[in-house]
């Protein structure tokens, strides 16, 4: 599966994977980007998460794009796969596309290639998902309302009648599977369609689309959907990674919502690490030397919506306010907080400890968010009612009774901070340096600078780029 890297540049690996270490929004499109930009790829495959992911990307030029379903490489000229494990809707995926026409991208449909047996999101678990997420009112779970959740949750469940991108080429399966899913939405609702007295809420809208009959535009939307894009059999897969450029595996989310990793209930239902990607690797035969996984997260932390956030800090949500992540509907607030080394140091002791994959790199964004920020902190301990506490305990994969207690207990704890310099970017430097030596051990693969691919990139020594390398 290896191939011969040319002598002319540096050797890169055959396939990098990325994921976001923390609770997402760390930055994973821009890392997407750049790694295609200056390592040459061809192609990014989508390996988890769905329809609801939101990666900001700016090219050199300008021209910026929040990705969903297309990769975020796809202004660098990159090609999208979307495999197996990646949650499809086809309604928002045109939507996107007609967006990415408008800023210049020719054909974009052109671009992708969709794993046949790719699960979709139909508009009824969709629906069902934000029922669910308003019925809960002020102990919202956090949900981006797009079906992640419901639809993660059937395909456990009842897969066999999860409509699939495969099925779009033949119009009475998509017609049977909608009709089926609707129904058993429909019956799951019942008592609030029956109590129905207010057509004009939001949850009224919602109980709607389980209502109405499906719409033939519906239908024909799915059908074209079909005709403008190339569903491809799972092993299309291994020609990508076979046509002699590097491939970036895009992950989505963060490890720290985990279905199984992160603070239940305040989760998603999906797996948010490399795991997905290293199954898709192996099951190929590729080498683990010719892998290279990088961890990604900012300098600080972030968090869209509910859940536990022990070093949230509203003066640093004035002073590092994101332009691209706003309070959403389902969403609720975008959340900033000092930066956390122990809740970090778990997410990246679950994959290693827990899914058994090495991590070869760590790659920051927004470096340039700190400098000249005053006030900064890091926390490398909690306190606690029993006493400090340096480490959270590794999960039991599959028990969600201990990930509950750990929240219960992970949400009083209070952090121990010590004062970071950030005056100018030598500091910050040498704080990331600190971050990379003494707390994570692991290399940095790139830091960046600026909000657009091709700014300034702090990437690693030409050693560290060796392929496989681990620390």
């Amino acid at each position: 599966m290896s191939r011969q890297f040319r002598p002319d540049r540096l050797p890169y690996p055959d396939a990098i994977v990325i994921f976001d270490d923390g609770y997402g929004d760390g930055g994973k499109g821009r890392i997407v980007s750049h790694n295609v930009r200056w390592r040459h790829a061809s192609t990014v495959v989508k390996y988890s998460g769905g329809a609801q992911c939101a990666h900001h990307v700016m090219d050199s030029t300008g021209r910026s794009h929040t990705f969903a379903q297309f990769g975020a490489g796809t202004l660098e000229g990159a090609r999208t796969h979307l495999s197996r494990h990646f949650l499809l809707n086809p309604l928002n995926m045109g939507r996107e596309a007609e967006r990415l026409i408008g800023i210049g991208v020719t054909d974009p449909m052109s671009l992708v290639t969709i794993d046949e047996n790719c699960p979709i999101i139909t508009p009824f678990h969709r629906a069902a998902n934000r029922l669910r997420e308003l019925d809960r009112g002020d102990n919202r779970h956090g949900s981006c309302g797009q079906g992640i959740g419901e639809t993660a949750s059937d395909l456990v469940t009842d897969p066999g009648m999860i409509l699939r991108a495969g099925d779009l080429r033949t119009p009475f399966v998509v017609r049977d599977k909608l009709a089926y899913w609707q129904d058993r939405k429909r019956r799951l609702f019942a008592r609030a369609i029956a109590d129905l007295d207010a057509p004009s809420t939001a949850y009224a809208a919602e109980l709607a689309v389980l209502i109405a009959h499906p719409s033939d535009e519906l239908f024909d939307s799915y059908q074209r959907f079909a005709d403008d894009v190339d569903i491809v059999p799972g092993s299309h897969l291994g020609r990508i990674l076979n046509d002699g450029t590097p491939t970036v595996f895009e992950g989505a989310q963060g490890v720290l919502l985990d279905e199984w990793y992160g603070f239940h209930p305040y989760t998603t239902w999906s797996t948010t690490g490399p795991d997905n990607a290293m199954t898709l690797l192996a099951e190929l035969g590729v080498p683990r030397t010719s892998i290279e996984v990088q961890a990604v997260m900012r300098p600080y932390m972030t968090r869209h919506g509910a859940g536990p956030f022990p070093t949230e800090s509203a003066e640093l949500g004035t002073w590092l306010q994101d332009g691209t992540n706003h309070t959403g509907k389902w969403q609720g607030p975008f959340r900033v907080g000092h930066f956390d080394a122990v809740a970090l140091t778990y997410g990246l002791n679950c994959v290693e400890h827990v899914s058994g994959i090495h991590v070869d790199k760590i790659a920051f964004t927004n470096c340039d968010r700190l400098v000249g920020l005053q006030g900064f902190n890091m926390t490398e301990c909690y306190n606690s009612p029993s006493g400090p506490v340096h480490a959270l305990p590794l999960p039991e994969r599959g028990n969600l009774d201990r990930q509950a207690e750990l929240t219960a207990a992970f949400d009083k704890f209070t952090p121990s901070y010590r004062p970071v310099r950030t005056s100018n970017r030598a500091d910050v430097e040498q704080f990331l340096d600190h971050l990379s030596r003494n707390v994570f051990h692991k290399p940095i693969s790139a830091n960046t600078w600026g909000p657009a691919t091709g700014d300034d990139v702090s990437w690693a020594t030409m050693n560290d780029l060796m392929p496989g390398v681990g620390v």
